[in-house]
């Protein structure tokens, strides 16, 4: 026995097994004369004959040469024997335990052979003298965890096996299939050129907790590619798996599910809490993945929940993250059980919510025990396709492409109903459903071919759009009856609506814009209508770095926008990247800004938090906000941030002074309210089309106040006389 290690003790089906140390102690026949001189009854591992006869006797013939390796004390040869099955040798490593079961046996089963021989060197077994070796857990035994130690004895077991077989014979294997022991096992007898097959028993021991499997080895011809089937449920056909790795992963994705269900069924259901459960159909393709979510509920409406994912909408920070989940149902669902349901592929007729919700409702009924499953409710958010609205949405697709940047995207194109006008969008492969740039275009009739497209640079299609072109309207150089020549710099293309919009209705902007994918510039200008000229440029450039390059160049602007997202859609903050909103990039755009600048950053977060926790770094920073809240779906917050100049404070004022020299928050409010009014007005007149919803939209908006610079901590001044 190893030094400073102990015997562990677990409990199997047939009652309390003493586990050494050091897996060499198994080899010790002494350990096995211990172990069976102690048990006058017999000891079975993973259940009897008969919960595994439908399966073994697919496998075994009366004519098949038998041995059953570590037989034990067990009872199973013996009932294989009563069946037909007569050529029978058992072997096991333990004098006492062959002595006892030869003296047993010796009336009953005659024929049957008890021989004391070591699994790993059974020397006086020939080779190729059995067409079936059985082993029920000796495998599991002797390999007893992932060691340099169990990895020879696993390579000896394999190595005698294969020795004994003949050509086309069976070692079958019923084992827990742990994943040390399928690393050792499986791919040790693939190696060796066994074909592979996966069943799984029932076994109906009450302190059986896991899988048991039957894993048959087929001795194959030398050369043959490697075969590997399974049939992990017994209504399931037997299928053909590409390769091991898939093979091993799938023992695994079924033994997690079996796991899970089990611990819901004991009322444990926070086992697997955050991990997921893969749900395959009959012929073994992934059909659901299931992430279950457990809520302390004081008052539960119901006693279980399952919530089905919209399709596209998987990887998003709201469904691709068990915190995003927890937010969903904490909000939404007041169940103790909450599982979220994603429809891995979706089928092409016949989808909607009613469809999802008949197959899913057995895969819940088998999962969730009887008190679980009593007042079940299935549930999705407003966002979930109906029929085929998934696959056929209208849209025709003129132009795919890849980007190494944001990955594959698609160019969409849909008329819309009772309007000479069609909508063009980009969407990115990995977020269907959620439309990156989106414009309205018409066709020019006067062209030859009909097709050249007029692009409408007065729409914008996002309430966040609207909020910053009417904060642009508070900039001084802007509300003034004759603007001045403004300086913008736009970090963040996408597909140019926003600075084509700006290019349009402010004749005296020029917009500097920053864009990290060369591809989305393409985009832009070709399918989107950006005009590049003097009074609009793009830089094919990180922002942080264009940023850092431009303040040490000396350059300035006058307004600043931060509009550029993520491209890891799994994270609570979308838009901009964190590093956006860090205060050492906030101190460089505040230094950027002119004297009487105005920052304004685009947040996208699914957690409130969030956005609050950025908008306090950007008042430590800049000293005030004016921020819109709620917009898009209460995803879109914009953040207006001016410097202190933009309040027309004397330098040296007195800081006791400050809170009556600056603008009231009521007044400023209605400073902007005006500018809001103005800019639907100014729509109104332009388009014909009013953009803003009036008084809803307007009530969404608030303004902070922060005062660093009276305590010391940021000096009053333009941005030009602030430090790093």
């Amino acid at each position: 026995m190893a030094p400073g290690k102990q015997d562990r003790q677990v409990n199997l089906s047939g009652g309390k097994f003493i586990i050494p140390s050091d897996p060499k102690g198994f080899q010790d026949p002494k350990y096995w004369d211990t172990f069976f001189a102690s048990r006058s009854t017999a000891f079975e591992w993973y259940g009897n004959f008969l919960g595994s006869a439908d399966i073994l006797c697919k496998y075994i013939k009366p004519k098949d040469d038998i041995m059953v390796i570590g037989c034990g004390n067990s009872e199973m040869s013996a009932e294989m024997y009563y069946t037909g099955l007569r050529k029978i040798t058992n072997i096991d490593i333990s004098q006492v335990v062959v002595d006892r079961m030869a003296k047993k046996y010796k009336d009953d089963c005659p024929d049957m052979k008890f021989v004391k021989e070591d699994v790993m060197n059974m020397s006086t077994i020939a080779s190729e003298s059995f067409s079936v070796v059985l082993d029920k857990a000796t495998f599991d035994a002797l390999v007893a965890d992932g060691s340099a130690t169990s990895t020879e004895i696993a390579g000896k077991i394999c190595c005698e096996v294969d020795r004994v077989l003949k050509l086309g014979g069976r070692y079958i294997c019923i084992t827990l299939g742990q994943r040390h022991v399928l690393n050792q096992l499986v791919i040790t007898m693939a190696n060796r050129n066994f074909a592979v097959r996966a069943h799984v028993l029932t076994v109906e021991a009450s302190e059986q907790q896991e899988v048991v499997f039957c894993f048959v080895f087929t001795k194959m011809k030398p050369g043959l590619p490697l075969l590997c089937d399974m049939q992990l449920r017994s209504d399931e056909k037997i299928t053909r798996v590409e390769d091991i790795s898939l093979f091993l992963r799938r023992i695994h994705d079924h033994q997690t599910m079996e796991a899970f269900s089990r611990s819901l069924r004991r009322g444990n259901y926070d086992v697997a809490e955050g991990e997921h459960v893969k749900i395959f159909n009959r012929e073994r393709k992934l059909k659901f993945c299931m992430y279950p979510v457990k809520q302390n509920v004081k008052k539960p409406q119901f006693t279980s929940a399952c919530f089905i994912i919209p399709p596209g909408r998987s990887k998003s920070y709201l469904y691709g993250t068990h915190e995003g989940r927890q937010e969903v149902a904490q909000r939404n669902i007041a169940a103790p059980l909450v599982m979220f349901a994603e429809v891995v592929e979706v089928p092409v007729e016949g989808f909607n919510f009613e469809s999802v919700k008949q197959e899913l409702t057995p895969i819940m009924r088998n999962l969730c025990p009887p008190n679980l499953f009593q007042s079940m409710v299935f549930i999705t958010d407003g966002a979930f396709p109906e029929t085929d609205a998934f696959h056929d949405s209208g849209d025709q697709v003129i132009f795919e492409g890849t980007s190494q940047t944001t990955g594959d995207y698609r160019i969409l194109e849909r008329p819309l109903l009772g309007r000479l006008e069609w909508e063009r969008r980009l969407v990115f492969s990995d977020t269907p459903q959620v439309s990156q740039t989106e414009i309205r275009l018409t066709r020019d009739a006067g062209s030859g071919d009909g097709l050249t497209p007029i692009f409408d640079r007065m729409f914008l299609p996002s309430d966040y759009q609207k909020c910053i072109i009417a904060a642009l309207l508070n900039h001084k150089k802007l509300a003034c009856e004759k603007p001045a020549d403004v300086r913008i710099l736009l970090i963040g293309l996408g597909g140019g609506v926003l600075a084509s919009f700006i290019h349009e209705n402010f004749p005296t902007a020029r917009v500097e814009a920053v864009e990290l994918d060369p591809a989305i510039v393409g985009i832009a200008i070709k399918y989107f209508g950006l005009k590049i000229d003097e009074r609009c440029a793009v830089h094919v450039a990180d922002g942080l770095q264009y940023a850092r390059d431009a303040l040490s160049a000396g350059e300035r602007f006058d307004i600043i926008i931060v509009d550029c997202d993520t491209k890891n859609p799994t994270l609570p903050l979308r838009c901009p990247p964190e590093e956006f909103v860090k205060e050492r990039f906030l101190q460089i755009l505040f230094r950027l800004l002119n004297p009487a600048g105005m920052c304004l950053i685009n947040i996208v977060t699914r957690k409130g938090t969030i956005a609050h926790e950025i908008e306090s770094e950007i008042v430590s920073v800049f000293g005030n906000t004016i921020s819109t809240v709620g917009l898009d779906d209460e995803l879109n917050v914009v953040t207006a941030a001016v410097c202190s100049s933009y309040f027309d404070l004397p330098e040296d004022v007195n800081p006791d002074t400050i809170q009556q020299t600056m603008h009231p928050k009521d007044d400023l409010r209605n400073q902007l309210l005006t500018n809001l009014r103005n800019f639907n007005r100014m729509m109104d007149e332009k388009g014909g089309e009013i953009l803003l919803d009036g008084p809803s939209w307007w009530s969404r908006v608030h303004v902070t106040y922060s005062y660093p610079f009276a305590s010391g901590n940021i000096r009053l001044g333009t941005p030009d006389s602030k430090s790093d």
